[in-house]
């Protein structure tokens, strides 16, 4: 089971948006994140006075050097996930994108 934590950023915003939801707070964005089955959230920008989360399948990975674009007042988090058992149990990890 992976271990996922978001590391985040301020004032910057997901290149691509491949949904829309409502979230009060930052921790509600990252849970529609988690609990996403429309895409692969990877990535969700947290837009506090219109009180919506932007869920992204990319990350920085995919997006490779891209730059965020600036927009203010927003949180931008990126999951970040390990395996901790992967060494012990000796298993493969297949990590596929489709676009």
């Amino acid at each position: 089971m992976p271990d996922c934590r978001y590391t985040v950023q301020n004032d910057v915003m997901v290149v691509s948006l491949d949904a829309l939801e409502f979230a009060n707070i930052q921790s509600d964005c990252e849970s529609l994140c988690d609990k996403s089955r429309i895409i692969t959230c990877r990535s969700y920008t947290f837009a506090t006075q219109e009180k919506r989360c932007y869920l992204s399948g990319d990350d920085s990975v995919s997006l490779n050097q891209t730059v965020l674009p600036y927009m203010q007042g927003v949180v931008t988090g990126e999951k970040q996930c390990t395996v901790s058992q992967c060494d012990r149990d000796q298993g493969t990890i297949i990590y596929e994108k489709i676009t």
